[in-house]
C-alpha cells in the first residue's frame, strides 16, 4: 500500500508539472558590449557629436528579418594631436576643432550569417555609400543609418541581429 501511495504521489506531481509547462512562454534575455573606443590618426580623430564617445545605433527588426535604423548614428571629425610621452612634461593628446575630413565606409559585417551584406545598404547624410567608397564631399559632421529591406526567411524570433561597420575619416585636402 505505501508503494502504491508513493507511486501515486509521484504520478500526481509529473502530471502537475506537465500542466504547468504547457502553457509556458520562453524569451531570451541578452547582454552585449563593445570595447570602446577609436583608433585615432596622425592629425584627426572621429568623435561622437561634441567630441563624445561613439554611441551604438538601434536597428527595428521586422518579423520577416528586413531591418531599418531607428535612429542616426553621429560622427564627427576634429583636429588631433597625439599624446607625446617624451616631452617633459608629457603633454596630453588634444581633440581640437572639427575639420572637414573624406569619410568611407571600409567595410560591413553582419551577423547572424544567413544575411547577406551586399543587401545592407549604410547612408551618410541620406547619401547611400558602398563598401570601399567614399562620400563624395568633405564633411565635418555625418549621421550614419542603415537598412535591409529585403526578406531573410532564415531568421526566427528571439535572434539578436547586429550591424557593425567601419568607417574612415581622411583628411580633406
Amino acid at each position: 500500500m505505501k508503494k502504491t501511495t508513493t507511486t501515486l504521489a509521484i504520478a500526481v506531481l509529473c502530471a502537475m508539472s506537465a500542466g504547468a509547462f504547457a502553457g509556458s512562454s520562453t524569451a531570451p534575455v541578452k547582454w552585449f558590449g563593445t570595447v570602446p573606443g577609436v583608433i585615432p590618426g596622425s592629425d584627426i580623430i572621429i568623435t561622437g557629436a561634441n567630441k563624445g564617445d561613439v554611441q551604438d545605433g538601434l536597428l527595428m527588426v521586422d518579423v520577416n528579418g528586413s531591418f531599418v535604423s531607428q535612429d542616426t548614428v553621429t560622427l564627427e571629425s576634429h583636429k588631433y594631436t597625439p599624446e607625446d610621452t617624451t616631452a617633459t612634461p608629457a603633454t596630453p593628446a588634444i581633440i581640437g576643432d572639427l575639420v572637414n575630413a573624406t569619410w568611407s565606409l571600409q567595410n560591413v559585417a553582419v551577423i547572424p550569417g544567413s544575411y547577406d551584406t551586399k543587401n545592407i545598404k549604410v547612408s551618410f547624410n541620406n547619401l547611400e555609400v558602398a563598401p570601399g567608397a567614399d562620400l563624395p564631399t568633405a564633411e565635418d559632421v555625418v549621421y550614419l543609418t542603415v537598412k535591409h529591406d529585403t526578406e531573410n526567411a532564415d531568421v526566427v524570433p528571439g535572434e539578436q541581429v547586429r550591424v557593425t561597420t567601419t568607417v574612415v575619416a581622411t583628411t580633406a585636402a
